[in-house]
């Protein structure tokens, strides 16, 4: 609906609008909030506008964005469209950039025929969040999505940033694949969380995931997770070979070991050696810097001991 406004309260609304959608607006809002037709041709033409999409506009006094084209494409959606793939990752950082354009998703009997952004539209809205002001997917949904666009490392990287952050758990990602049937990265995204080991152990972390990976992809054996171990099953074992009495521990890129931890830790590595184990252990930047080294160490230790 048209409001009128005085020139002066026209210029108010205008800057209100402006300051909380990154300079953007679009010909329809702008003419809501009093300004003509010939106004908006007028200063398109003058450049005090920026012309984005057709339609919709940012103010030169703003700088080009890309939270800016972000809203304009949201304008060209309307106002059921939110941000998605690509742009729903960068937004939930999870991407250092969101990518040559924005990616929006809309209702399926909507019909975008704007160059400049990309468009998927679905009879099967998501209620969307809010990020950074941005309408756009959970994490998971997220994920799912991304996994239409990207190649395996792509993926990989996306997931170990979102689980290393812990903006969404493993489970999360889990039910996403379970729960949306027909999706076109669905079994891409399975298959890549397959390939990680997850079902190797019922809570892996990351970096667990990540030295699953690492063996696999030298052709070391996969070692048994999560394994109980000790009196009372009272020691976790990271990874373990227990027909060679092979531990293999990995402390993350956040680990740090209060006094307690740590003489816990030392406790359960004495109490495998006294046993007869051999116990490797490895950090995140090791896992993550120097894989062939890792997978040479693990390989060396089980021929050594199968050889003894």
């Amino acid at each position: 609906m048209k409001r009128h406004y005085g020139g002066e309260g026209r210029s108010r609304a205008l800057a209100s609008w402006f300051a909380s959608t990154d300079g953007v607006i679009g010909r329809t809002q702008a003419l809501e909030l009093g300004v003509t037709k010939s106004q908006v041709d007028r200063w398109v033409r003058s450049g005090l506008w920026i012309r984005l999409y057709p339609g919709v506009y940012r103010l030169a006094s703003f700088p080009s964005s890309p939270e800016s084209f972000l809203r304009a494409a949201l304008l060209v959606g309307g106002p059921s469209s939110y941000a998605s793939h690509s742009s729903a990752a960068w937004l939930h950082g999870l991407l250092d950039h969101p990518g040559p354009e924005p990616t929006i998703t809309v209702p399926a009997n909507h019909l975008v025929r704007t160059g400049g952004l990309t468009v998927t539209r679905t009879r099967r809205l998501q209620q969307p969040i809010m990020r950074r002001r941005f309408p756009c997917t959970s994490v998971p949904r997220t994920i799912l999505d991304y996994a239409t666009l990207a190649g395996p490392d792509e993926l990989d990287e996306l997931i170990d940033r979102a689980v290393a952050r812990r903006v969404v758990g493993l489970d999360s990602i889990l039910d996403v694949c379970r729960t949306t049937v027909g999706h076109p990265g669905r079994r891409f995204l399975r298959s890549r969380l397959d390939a990680r080991g997850i079902a190797a152990g019922p809570h892996p972390s990351v970096l667990e995931s990540k030295m699953v990976r690492t063996l696999h992809d030298h052709g070391v054996p996969t070692p048994k997770a999560e394994v109980c171990w000790g009196p009372n099953r009272r020691y976790r074992l990271d990874f373990a070979y227990p027909q060679l009495r092979l531990v293999i521990e990995v402390n993350g890129w956040a680990y740090h070991s209060s006094p307690e931890q740590a003489r816990r830790d030392s406790a359960r590595r004495n109490a495998l050696n006294r046993a007869g184990w051999t116990v490797l252990e490895f950090d995140w930047w090791e896992v993550t810097h120097e894989p062939h080294r890792v997978a040479a160490d693990v390989a060396a230790a089980i021929a050594r001991l199968q050889s003894a």
